[in-house]
């Protein structure tokens, strides 16, 4: 067992210890908070000592009508991660259902209900795989910062304030809660007290979208074993499927958010 998940579980005993001493009224810090800091990087650090893990996040996001009105829009996602250089997504929601392959070859992407489907060439990485995606063309999913090698190294420069709020419970697990403001986004985190430090629900708010935007999603189901076989990494197109281009920014694509 590594000596740092010691050293957040003693963070975490001092929290329950504490009580009612942390509050969601506390006066916001003008830095991340060194407990917040401490547990926020535990949680990274536990899936960057992970070769391979899986898990559920089942995920709303709003989107901003022309009337300002906004809807909300459900996914649920199966993710299977095995670094540095597998990565597989199954997506079922209101949009659709889409399937993602990435083997440090290639990045497909494959929609079920159109039955057509995108392929790149991509860098051998999963890093380097999505920092192309988002330079190129804009794709850029919100949880994508947890697949990386080293998560914290991701989401740490990007949050400029940040506290801790206190023990809450999301779907019966006892949690730690973490709030973080950015200059792009804020971000709550919801950290499992325990000796598991696995995020658990994770809240992102887009400020500087028109309509100011909310991304929530529940994550359960962590798998730190899974059995990922080598050909589960490799698309195979579909009988019938047919292929089409996926459009870089300067084709008319979108620009993706961190």
């Amino acid at each position: 067992m590594r000596r740092w998940r010691g050293c957040v579980l003693a963070v975490v005993a001092a929290i329950v210890v504490a009580g009612g001493a942390w509050s969601a009224e506390k006066a916001p810090s003008p830095a991340v908070e060194p407990l917040a800091d401490q547990i926020l990087k535990a949680a990274c650090d536990y899936l960057k000592s992970s070769s391979q893990f899986s898990f559920r996040s089942e995920a709303t996001h709003e989107e901003v009508l022309a009337s300002g009105q906004k809807i909300q829009v459900s996914e649920n996602h199966q993710v299977g991660v095995r670094r540095p250089d597998g990565l597989i997504v199954v997506t079922r929601g209101d949009l659709g259902t889409q399937r993602v392959w990435y083997n440090g070859k290639r990045f497909t992407l494959l929609d079920l209900d159109a039955f057509t489907y995108a392929s790149i060439k991509a860098p051998p990485t999963i890093d380097r795989a999505f920092d192309y995606l988002a330079e190129r063309y804009g794709v850029f999913p919100p949880l994508v910062d947890l697949l990386y090698s080293d998560p914290y190294g991701v989401v740490r420069p990007s949050l400029r304030s940040g506290q801790l709020i206190g023990r809450r419970w999301v779907r019966g697990v006892e949690c730690i809660q973490l709030a973080f403001q950015g200059d792009v986004a804020d971000l709550q985190l919801w950290v499992e007290n325990g000796l598991r430090p696995v995020i658990r629900k994770v809240v992102i708010d887009y400020k500087n979208d028109p309509g100011r935007p909310e991304y929530v999603a529940y994550l359960s189901e962590w798998d730190f074993s899974p059995r990922l076989a080598d050909s589960q990494f490799t698309f195979t197109p579909p009988p019938g499927a047919r292929e089409v281009t996926l459009p870089a920014l300067e084709d008319g694509g979108e620009k993706g958010t961190r």
